[in-house]
């Protein structure tokens, strides 16, 4: 018998399934939250895979008429293409992503290094349903032969305040923590996610701009999830 999250994730070294199922649900209102606090976003983002027509996008349809509004939906900030300053190498992400718009808005007028010490993560897009661990093919800004998750793990290691890292094709939305080796990584269906309230509660969750915040440690939602993962 299928249980309700099955083929919903993978958990490649981040995070455990059975945390996420037990634990996570049971976790309180504020960090896990109440049906009327997510159901407007997930019936937002439900219409909006519903009237898209995805077969034929290509990197930048993917990024603009769908993954730019699902960050809209779910609070967030950002500024696109800005160049990850201070580097050998030109190393250009899709998005900086702030806590909110009006954090963004903030980080336009500074320069290019504030901007970036400002952003809570970074993320990079591919075209729609575009196989993940399938290299490139040449014809975007990614070399040919590279793979998308060395460029993630490329801008993951030349900060030194960004630890979590998005990389997404609109379908399949991951997880990459700065640690680790490049396989390691969590990835969530958004596409089955919208079928059911309580599957979407879990990309909510671990997607929202709360969940990069750092506390007074120095650590967010997730560096505590990793770690509380590791040792149910």
């Amino acid at each position: 018998m299928k249980t309700p999250t099955e083929n919903l994730w993978i958990t490649a070294g981040v995070f455990s399934s059975h945390y996420l199922l037990e634990r996570l649900p049971q976790a309180g209102s504020k960090i896990w939250p109440e049906d009327e606090t997510v159901r407007s976003v997930h019936h937002k983002i439900q219409e909006l895979y519903k009237r898209v027509n995805k077969q034929k996008w290509n990197e930048a349809d993917t990024e603009r008429r769908l993954i730019d509004k699902v960050f809209d939906e779910l609070g967030f900030g950002y500024l696109n293409q800005n160049r990850i300053p201070e580097t050998e190498r030109r190393l250009v992400p899709d998005y900086f992503l702030y806590y909110s718009p009006e954090e963004t808005d903030k980080a336009f007028e500074q320069s290019s290094q504030k901007k970036y010490r400002l952003a809570l993560s970074i993320a990079e897009a591919k075209r729609w349903d575009h196989n993940l661990d399938q290299p490139s093919s040449g014809k975007g800004k990614a070399p040919r032969g590279t793979y998308p998750h060395q460029q993630i793990r490329d801008y993951l290691n030349e900060s030194e305040h960004i630890k979590w890292g998005i990389l997404t094709n609109g379908k399949e939305w991951r997880l990459y923590l700065k640690e680790g080796r490049s396989s390691k990584f969590f990835e969530i269906d958004l596409e089955t996610c919208l079928e059911d309230l309580q599957k979407f509660k879990y990309f909510y969750v671990l997607f929202r701009p709360d969940a990069f915040i750092k506390d007074s440690s120095g650590k967010c939602f997730l560096d505590n999830l990793y770690d509380e993962s590791l040792r149910f």
